[in-house]
C-alpha cells in the first residue's frame, strides 16, 4: 500500500479479482462438460474439448448430428440437421445462459460456407489489416516473401537496454504469431523472430516489418478446404490425410539445436502445422529427421484418433513424407 500513497500498515482484502477467481475456468468447463456428457454427447479421440452428439440413428428432424468444440468461454458447434440443433440449444439455454450467433466471425477469423459447393474458407483479414493499421504501415510497398532466403535469426547478446525497441519487438511478434495459426507460410519467419524477444535489435525490427509488409500484399489469402469433385479423378488423391515432415540439422549456431517443421494435410489444406527449434542437440542430419518424424506422428495420431471416432470404423494408412536433403548423393525422399 505504501506505493499507492496509502498507510503501509493498512492491508486491503480481495473482495473479487479482475477477470474472477482462476479456477473458475476449470470449475465452468466441468460443469458444462458434464452436462454435455450426461445429454449424449462424448469426446472424440483424445480431445477433451471436441465432442459429437450422434443421433444418426433416430427417424426425422430428431436424428443428425451436432460437433461442439469449446474453446474457454466460447464454442463452435456444426450440424447436418437444423432442426437437431435447434431441439438442443433449447435445452442447453435452460441449463446456462448462453448467446447464440452465426459463427460469421469466430477466434479474429471470418468463417464462409457455401452451400452449393461445400467448400469453407478461413479468412484472416480483417486481423491481418489491424495488424497493419496498427503499426502504421498501409503505405508502404509490399514484400514478395516473409523473410530473405536463407535468413536466421539469433540471438543477441550485446543488447543495448532499449525497452522502447522491446516492448514494440515483442507486440509484433505477438500478433504475428497469432496470425501464423492460420497461414502455414508465416510459421518459419515467426518462430525466427521469436527467438531473441528478450533482446531484439533494430535489424531484427527491420525483419519483423517485413513480414508485416508480406502480410499485406497477401491479405486475399484463405485457408480453402474443399470436397472430393467426382469431376476431379485427382480430388481425391488430394484431399486424402498425409503429412510432411522435415529438419535443418543444427541450424542455430548459438545453441547448436536443429529446426524442425511438419504440416499436416487434409481436404487439400494445412489442419496442423509446427516449425520450432528442436529441445535437444541432435548427432546427425538422420537423427534430426527422425525427431521431427516423430513429432509430427505424435499429431497425426491425435487427429487420426478424432476422424476414428467420427467415422466409426478405422482409417487407412496415412502417407507420411520426410524430405531427407544430401542422402546417396541426391534429394530422396521417404513414403
Amino acid at each position: 500500500m505504501q506505493e499507492l500513497g496509502q498507510d503501509p500498515n493498512k492491508i486491503w482484502t480481495l473482495n473479487k479479482a479482475l477477470y474472477g477467481w482462476p479456477p473458475f475456468g476449470r470449475i465452468w468447463f466441468n460443469e458444462v462438460s458434464t452436462w454435455l456428457h450426461d445429454y449424449g454427447f462424448r469426446t472424440l479421440g483424445n480431445s477433451g474439448t471436441f465432442m459429437m452428439l450422434d443421433r444418426r440413428d433416430l427417424p426425422g428432424d430428431a436424428g443428425g448430428i451436432i460437433l461442439l468444440n469449446l474453446y474457454s468461454d466460447d464454442g463452435l458447434g456444426s450440424t447436418d440437421n437444423s432442426a437437431h440443433w435447434d431441439s438442443f440449444m433449447v435445452d442447453f439455454k435452460a441449463a446456462f445462459n448462453v448467446l447464440e450467433k452465426d459463427p460469421d466471425y469466430f477466434l479474429e477469423c471470418a468463417i464462409e460456407w457455401d452451400p452449393i459447393t461445400g467448400i469453407i474458407k478461413l479468412d484472416q483479414g480483417k486481423y491481418l489489416r489491424e495488424i497493419v493499421a496498427k503499426y502504421d504501415m498501409t503505405d508502404i510497398h509490399s514484400s514478395p516473401v516473409p523473410l530473405p532466403a536463407g535468413r536466421k535469426i539469433y540471438m543477441n547478446e550485446d543488447w543495448n537496454d532499449d525497452e522502447n525497441l522491446r516492448n514494440l519487438h515483442q507486440q509484433i511478434a505477438g500478433s504475428l504469431n497469432y496470425a501464423a495459426q492460420l497461414r502455414p507460410e508465416l510459421m518459419f519467419s515467426v518462430s525466427q523472430l521469436c527467438r531473441v524477444m528478450s533482446s531484439p535489435t533494430h535489424e531484427y525490427l527491420s525483419l519483423a516489418r517485413q513480414v508485416i509488409k508480406y502480410i499485406m500484399g497477401s491479405l486475399y489469402l484463405k485457408i480453402t478446404y474443399r470436397p472430393d469433385d467426382p469431376n476431379d479423378p485427382l480430388s481425391e488423391a488430394n484431399n486424402e490425410l498425409m503429412i510432411t515432415t522435415d529438419s535443418d540439422w543444427t541450424t542455430s549456431v548459438d545453441t547448436r539445436c536443429s529446426h524442425g517443421c511438419y504440416v499436416i494435410m487434409f481436404a487439400g489444406v494445412a489442419i496442423a502445422n509446427r516449425s520450432q527449434s528442436h529441445k535437444s542437440v541432435m548427432l546427425s542430419s538422420a537423427a534430426a529427421k527422425y525427431y521431427e518424424a516423430s513429432e509430427g506422428c505424435r499429431e497425426l495420431t491425435y487427429i487420426r484418433g478424432i476422424l476414428t471416432d467420427f467415422c466409426g470404423a478405422e482409417l487407412p494408412s496415412t502417407l507420411t513424407y520426410t524430405i531427407m536433403k544430401h542422402c546417396y548423393g541426391q534429394n530422396t525422399c521417404i513414403f
